[in-house]
């Protein structure tokens, strides 16, 4: 029995690389596991789950919420910025979902999509198996997109602090996981790095 876990929406059919790549995930791991997973999303999951095998789909409206609301904090927001509205702050909706498919499912394993979704290792009981599955070293590319992207001084300082976060939450994944994964042998090496 495994939960996935995934920070993006289910789409079926599967568009673009990420959502394909998630749909493949979800299909072989489905011929040897019973699969459930939790992801954000509202669409009709019926097709998806008849195609990919998973036993259940558990949706959670919406995103990550943004910080409270107020000028002040939105305007000084870390995020703010930063390539794909990357957030390592905990969505207390998608924590509650994800601690009653826990108690519901008692998984022997999960999986989590993504490292900026490793925050929710804290709901997972010690003694089950945790992985992560990266596609992308987040540090080398938002690096590379704030490279691309140079703004103001303070832009530039905001920059610098996300950089430092993320590499921060990427150093920690040999910690919390008992298996990274990696898309490449050039981001198992940056992630090898980042974890040393």
């Amino acid at each position: 029995r495994g939960l996935a876990r995934d920070g993006e929406a289910v789409r079926y059919p599967p568009q673009g690389g990420g959502d394909i790549r998630l749909f493949e995930l979800m299909r072989r791991l489905a011929v040897h596991f019973d699969l459930h997973l939790l992801s954000y999303g509202s669409a009709q999951t019926d097709e998806f789950m008849r195609q990919s095998g998973v036993k259940s789909v558990v949706l959670v409206p919406g995103g990550q919420p943004s910080p409270p609301v107020g000028r002040l904090r939105k305007k000084f927001d870390l995020w703010q910025g930063a390539p794909h509205g990357l957030r390592l702050n905990v969505d207390p909706v998608f924590a509650h979902a994800l601690k009653e498919s826990l108690a519901l499912i008692r998984p022997h394993v999960v999986l989590i999509e993504h490292a900026y979704m490793a925050q929710y290792r804290q709901f997972v009981d010690e003694k089950v198996p945790v992985f992560v599955s990266c596609y992308d070293v987040e540090t080398t590319k938002i690096i590379r997109w704030f490279t691309e992207h140079k703004n103001g001084l303070l832009a530039g300082f905001r920059q610098r602090l996300q950089v430092r976060v993320m590499c921060r939450c990427e150093s920690n994944l040999g910690r919390l996981a008992h298996a990274v994964f990696a898309t490449s042998e050039l981001d198992a090496a940056e992630l090898r790095k980042l974890n040393c």
